[in-house]
């Protein structure tokens, strides 16, 4: 069943990219080739039931966020602006799958450690710090990334009390703020 969702996300993947090449500018590649490893890396883990495993989970979430820069470029956005996005979405993504890993394994088993968590989340408010200082990123990007780390810290205290689907669910919507609050910091 899996191979066959594969199989139809390969097709409507292949499709969209002929679409975007025939129609956009063509500058929309660059990012994409630069995923391509870890796109390949994580559909290669997918594809030998090993999908859970950490690399693959980063490779394939770095990788899509790479789309977000696609269509940056596509839409016109400078090159500069376009990849600071792509920091960006990897900045929110990378602690947040640190963060659920951790919070299932604290449900788990009560010693789970939240040190790569906390460190990657220290990373990315670091990097945005950087982006921000850099008049690259909106200064709102890093109060919503430290608003996300003090998030963290309180939800991984709190882990026992949740089940993984509201855990997944709550990740959902917490992802759904940050790409509000990094499109609203255009216009702030």
């Amino acid at each position: 069943m899996a191979r066959r969702f594969a199989v139809l996300y390969l097709a409507i993947g292949t499709a969209s990219f002929v679409a975007a090449f025939v129609f956009t500018q063509h500058a929309f590649v660059l990012p994409l080739l630069i995923a391509a490893p870890l796109a390949v890396m994580q559909v290669a883990h997918d594809w030998t039931g090993r999908r859970r495993v950490l690399l693959a989970e980063l490779a394939g979430a770095v990788a899509i966020s790479s789309l977000a820069t696609a269509i940056a470029l596509s839409g016109g956005r400078s090159t500069r602006a376009s990849f600071v996005l792509w920091a960006i979405m990897v900045a929110r993504v990378v602690p947040a799958i640190l963060y659920v890993r951790a919070c299932l394994r604290r449900v788990r088993a009560s010693d789970a450690s939240p040190v790569p968590m906390i460190i990657a989340r220290l990373l990315a408010i670091g990097a945005t710090m950087t982006l921000a200082l850099a008049s690259a990123a909106s200064p709102w990007v890093v109060i919503a990334l430290t608003l996300l780390a003090i998030r963290a810290l309180v939800g991984f205290a709190k882990a026992k009390l949740v089940t993984p689907k509201q855990l997944g669910f709550s990740e959902i919507a917490f992802g759904a703020m940050t790409v509000i609050v990094v499109a609203a910091s255009n216009y702030f």
